[in-house]
């Protein structure tokens, strides 16, 4: 699976859906430098779309969008032909920028051999500059596409223009911590499959995909039945996570796509939960250590343990975002049944004590 921070830049390729389109047809205000180092040779090397399929995923893209928020059919043209002009005008400004990364970034995840750490460092400052343009351009077209909108699409939007957020926020962090050499070599390469298959490896890959225990045995997912306390905080957190999406699934019916796009932002908001768990697991073990060898005054514990609620503290906000992007899956008849299915429960209930 390509990174969070590869997602993001494939994003301005229009092969994704999580960000919103614009409702005016202005060119894009996010121009990219007019010294571009790659040379039109080098273009013409790499993978990019054609126009006319850029043009395609565009307009589909679009229509996406329009479906989501049940635009009128005047607005779903307004959103089509800006959504065309604006973002097509945007890949045709950075694509000196954004092919050559697309390209190094598939060479460094199929080569024969992991990436050298002075590359993927060399590749994460040069997108981040790509990535900051991306975000400016994604608060351009989301501050237009608020003012089109109905008042009773408001707050359906409001939550999507946070996910959105969350997600540039997310990808820029994590580009950072690539420039400073923090990652795991699996968000880069992906081993050839006779290398997976080596018991060694295959317990590097179950532990970089989330298995949490802390034990020297081979590891293993979490379930609802591991008791809390043999567990990090973190780790007993993901199995209530792990629970929460289960009871969306159930609670609006999702069919196999829709559970499938679930398990998926889990296994996201996992990863990157425990990518930040291992980022500061010294610092965390420290603050631990401390805490059951403490023998000063109650202030000083307390203010150990304010600094360790801070580390763990992002955990939430994923927490906060995982519930927002499994609940967006539901379409809106989905969510009437639901309601409808906890008022008929309530009223059975009520009428049960009543009796």
């Amino acid at each position: 699976m390509i990174s969070l921070a590869m997602s993001m830049l494939v994003a301005a390729a229009a092969l994704s859906s999580d960000e919103v389109p614009a409702k005016v047809q202005a060119p894009s205000s996010v121009a990219a430098p007019a010294n571009h180092p790659a040379s039109q040779d080098a273009l013409s090397d790499g993978i990019w779309p054609s126009e006319r399929l850029t043009r395609s995923l565009l307009t589909r893209w679009a229509d996406r969008i329009s479906d989501q928020f049940e635009l009128e059919p005047a607005d779903r043209e307004k959103v089509r032909e800006a959504t065309v002009e604006r973002w097509g005008r945007f890949l045709k400004e950075n694509r000196a920028d954004l092919q050559p990364l697309f390209n190094e970034f598939l060479e460094m995840r199929l080569g024969a051999e992991a990436p050298r750490d002075e590359e993927v460092r060399r590749w994460a400052d040069r997108a981040l500059p790509v990535l900051e343009r991306l975000e400016v351009q994604a608060r351009e077209t989301t501050g237009e596409f608020r003012e089109m909108l109905p008042p009773e699409k408001s707050a359906q939007f409001e939550a999507e223009a946070i996910k959105l957020g969350l997600g540039l926020q997310a990808a820029s962090e994590k580009l950072k911590q690539w420039k400073d050499g923090q990652y795991e070599p699996h968000e880069i390469w992906q081993a050839p499959q006779r290398e997976r298959r080596t018991p060694k490896k295959q317990k590097e890959a179950e532990t970089s995909a989330g298995n949490v225990g802390n034990s020297t045995e081979a590891p293993r997912e979490a379930d609802d039945r591991t008791p809390a306390a043999s567990m990090d905080p973190i780790a007993a957190e993901l199995t209530r996570w792990d629970a929460f999406v289960r009871d969306v699934i159930k609670r609006y019916n999702y069919d196999t796509a829709q559970k499938s796009a679930a398990q998926s932002l889990l296994s996201e908001l996992k990863a990157r939960a425990i990518a930040h768990r291992d980022r500061y697991k010294s610092e965390i073990a420290e603050l631990d250590q401390r805490i059951q060898n403490n023998t000063g005054s109650e202030e000083e514990l307390a203010g150990i343990k304010a600094d360790l609620v801070s580390l763990y503290g992002p955990i939430d906000a994923m927490f906060e975002e995982l519930k927002t992007r499994v609940e967006s899956v539901a379409t809106t008849e989905q969510k009437i049944r639901a309601a409808e299915a906890k008022d008929t429960k309530a009223g059975r209930q009520n009428a049960t004590v009543g009796e």
